[in-house]
């Protein structure tokens, strides 16, 4: 598995599309300014969703690196 999206081809960085995962992107620059602007209750939901998507990525991503590594890739 590439550290590319899957559905858009975009880069992913730490299970996050940056295109498909806007919302989170959105979250991380602004909670770097020193004012951080509330987010809506549907932003927040999109914002939960995408973590879950994200953590499915990287769970996908290690047992990839595992299977590889041991050398059981056909077996995917």
């Amino acid at each position: 598995m590439s550290n590319y999206c899957e559905d858009c081809g975009c880069k992913v960085y730490s299970g996050h599309c940056v295109n498909c995962h806007e919302e989170t992107y959105i979250a991380e620059q602004n909670y770097s300014n020193d004012e951080p602007i509330a987010f809506s209750k549907e932003f927040q939901g999109k914002l939960a969703q995408q973590g879950v998507e994200a953590k499915k990525i990287l769970e996908k991503q290690k047992t990839l690196n595992e299977a590889i590594n041991n050398g059981t890739r056909s077996t995917i």
